[in-house]
Parts: structure tokens; C-alpha cells; sequence
């Protein structure tokens, strides 16, 4: 505890308050503050590092406000500050939507990290109405839905992976006790729409584990029916009103979103189909079990994949 006390006085000392040093230290500090300081006063500036391109202060900040948030309302935060943050994370995800390989993608995906967070903190110990949970987990909807920069790592700048994050925030969503049928038909719905849609690039960094990591919490809730899975996975082998996945590469005029789109729906129905055999790695506050249609899902996800192929699986 000394050698950080001193660590702390040394970074502080003429120098600028949110530097990563100084946020790294406070890490190591088990998220206490340095005298002359608190939590209150450092939170506006670590939530605006949450959009910054410069790496680790950008993470480090994100580090920073799970620790705090992690412990619950009346440790660091009030109920009412964790609720005003959820506020404007949830506001941050619409900043830029829509856009395209440009900076604006890492406020969206970063706030989307601590409006999980203080979800997953209310999932833990209650805090939120059920109007609210209802709002934000529209609003998570909606950007997974809207948000078109698909990038996972930029060089320079880091991770941006607005898509995996917008899964995590769909996944701690799910677990809440406020997401009933209705809302876990949404979320794989809107999981389903994402995947299926033409795209400028393909999901390279794992994004497919992560909607995936996403859709096991749904089913791990064991609300939903295989009538509705069944349906579900029909959908993803093929979307309606769309080029069949299996003709895609065999198109005249070769159509690259959709040649796209056709990889990330494989990787997407292979990743499905090996968490469910082999398990999902969930959030320590999820129990490891294995969902009550798994027995049913494997072989309608193995007959989903065979809708796509064109050639290479045996008949």
C-alpha cells in the first residue's frame, strides 16, 4: 500500500489528472482515489476518455468506472449517479450512428461496455425499475441494429468492435429479470437481422463468438420454446426476400456485401453450434449449465449450415 501511496503522489504531481499512469495506479490501488481527489470529480472526465483514440486511456478509463460501478449502488455510487451514467451511456450509443470508419465509434462502443455494467450490477443487486431496463434494453436493440462501422481493431487507435460490444450489452441484458419472452424473442431477432444483413466487411475479431456468447444467455434463460428456435434458425439459413446463401457466390455480377454476409452467417451458426456442444464461457455471475433445447438446436443448426453449402458437405 505504501509503494502505491507513492506512485500516486509521483504520477499526480504536476502532471495531467487522466493520465494512464495515473489511472493505472488507481487500479492498482483497488480503485481508491488518491488524496485530493474523488470519485464524483474524476467520473465526468473518465466517461468523456470513454470516446478518446488514444488506446489506453481510453481502456484504462473503461477499467476504471467498472471497478467503481462493479461494487454496486452505495459503495462509489449512489443509485441515482449510477442511474444518471446509464442515462447518458445509453445516450452516447445514437452520437454518430450510423457512420462509417470514423472516431465516433469508440464512444458508442465503450458506453455500451458501462451501460452493461451498471445492468449487470442491478442483476446482482436490485436498483432499476422495469421501465427502465425495458428502455435501455430497446435502445441496445436499436444500436445493434443501426450501427454500421463493423471495424475490430484500428491500427493506431485500437479496439473499436462496436458489434462485440453491442453483444455484450445484449447478453447482460437477457439476464435481467425484467427480460421476459417477448424481450428475448428481440434479442435474437435482432441478432438475426444483424447477421443476415449485407455488410463492407467481414467479422474477423471474434464478433461471431460474442453475438453468439449473446444468444446462449438467451437460451440459457430456458424461457424460449423450440417452436420459436426452430423458426429462428430457418431464418438465419435463409432471410426472407433474400438472395439464398448458396447461390451467393455463384452470382454474374458478384455482390460482395452479401459475399460478406455469408461468411459472418457461417462463422456465426459454426460458433453457435460449438458453444452449445462443447459450452459457453459466461459471466462469472452465470451459472455454467447447458440450456434445455441444446439436444434439440444441434442437429437444427447442422441442417441450417447444409441449406447454405454449396458443395462441400457430403449428402
Amino acid at each position: 500500500m505504501e509503494q502505491n501511496d507513492v506512485t500516486l503522489a509521483a504520477i499526480r504531481k504536476g502532471k495531467n489528472t487522466m493520465e494512464t499512469a495515473f489511472l493505472r495506479a488507481i487500479l492498482e490501488n483497488d480503485g481508491v482515489v488518491p488524496e485530493g481527489y474523488s470519485v464524483q470529480g474524476l467520473t465526468p472526465e473518465l466517461l468523456e476518455l470513454l470516446g478518446s483514440t488514444d488506446m489506453g486511456r481510453r481502456e484504462t478509463s473503461l477499467d476504471v468506472l467498472s471497478g467503481w460501478i462493479y461494487r454496486g449502488p452505495g459503495v462509489y455510487y449512489s443509485a441515482d449517479e449510477m442511474r444518471s451514467i446509464g442515462q447518458q451511456m445509453a445516450h452516447n450509443l445514437t452520437i454518430g450512428i450510423g457512420e462509417h470508419e470514423t472516431d465516433s465509434v469508440f464512444r458508442r462502443a465503450f458506453s455500451a461496455l458501462i451501460l452493461g455494467e451498471i445492468i449487470s450490477a442491478d442483476n446482482r443487486q436490485a436498483f432499476l425499475d422495469e421501465a427502465q431496463v425495458h428502455t435501455w434494453l430497446e435502445q441496445g436493440m436499436v444500436y445493434m441494429r443501426s450501427e454500421q462501422d463493423r471495424r475490430g481493431w484500428v491500427a493506431g487507435k485500437g479496439w473499436a468492435h462496436g458489434i462485440a460490444h453491442a453483444s455484450d450489452l445484449l447478453s447482460v441484458l437477457s439476464r435481467s429479470r425484467y427480460a421476459g419472452e417477448a424481450e428475448l424473442e428481440g434479442i435474437l431477432e435482432t441478432i438475426r437481422a444483424k447477421v443476415s444483413e449485407p455488410a463492407d466487411q467481414a467479422y474477423l475479431y471474434e464478433e461471431d463468438d460474442r453475438l453468439v456468447s449473446a444468444v446462449m444467455s438467451v437460451l440459457l434463460r430456458d424461457v424460449l420454446d423450440s417452436d420459436f428456435l426452430t423458426t429462428w434458425l430457418d431464418r438465419l439459413a435463409q432471410p426472407p426476400g433474400q438472395v439464398p446463401w448458396n447461390k451467393v457466390l455463384g452470382l454474374t455480377e458478384t455482390n460482395e456485401a452479401l459475399v460478406f454476409a455469408r461468411f459472418n452467417m457461417v462463422t456465426f451458426l459454426r460458433s453457435l453450434y460449438f458453444q452449445l456442444l462443447l459450452g459457453n464461457n459466461p459471466h462469472p455471475s452465470f451459472a455454467t449449465r447447458t440450456p434445455a433445447v441444446r439436444d434439440a438446436l444441434l442437429p437444427a443448426i447442422l441442417a441450417a449450415l447444409r441449406v447454405m453449402d454449396r458443395w462441400a458437405y457430403a449428402r
